[in-house]
């Protein structure tokens, strides 16, 4: 579990810092997002990201967490559940991870305020 760990922290500070390269290698090809059910697949959000790092402009809040939880569900899969916030947000948050020939990839993030 600390292999995995250390690569969410890697894909973490992959998407501060706007890392759109690392952000794919670290994600499945079928990664995707859902916010308060809305849903960004990985093209329209590395572009995002992408452009604005490029205007210099990429800047996201960044959040702290509590409550982390880390779930085997097989050899190959894990979900990770807890809370993100800052002093004006508090955001519950649910991963799946997958071990992709020997690399651990995000396969979802799904969060709601």
């Amino acid at each position: 579990m600390q292999t995995l760990k250390n690569t969410r922290n890697q894909w973490i500070e992959a998407y501060y810092s706007g890392n759109h390269a690392l952000l794919e290698m670290l994600e499945t090809d079928e990664f995707f997002v859902q916010e308060n059910n809305h849903m960004t697949n990985n093209d329209l959000r590395y572009q995002q990201i992408k452009n604005l790092v490029k205007q210099s402009k990429w800047q996201p809040e960044r959040l702290l967490e509590k409550d982390l939880q880390f779930y085997q569900l097989s050899a190959t899969e894990y979900h990770v559940t807890g809370i993100v916030y800052s002093m004006s947000i508090q955001i519950s948050i649910e991963e799946k991870w997958q071990l992709e020939n020997g690399q651990w990839r995000a396969a979802s993030l799904i969060m709601t305020a």
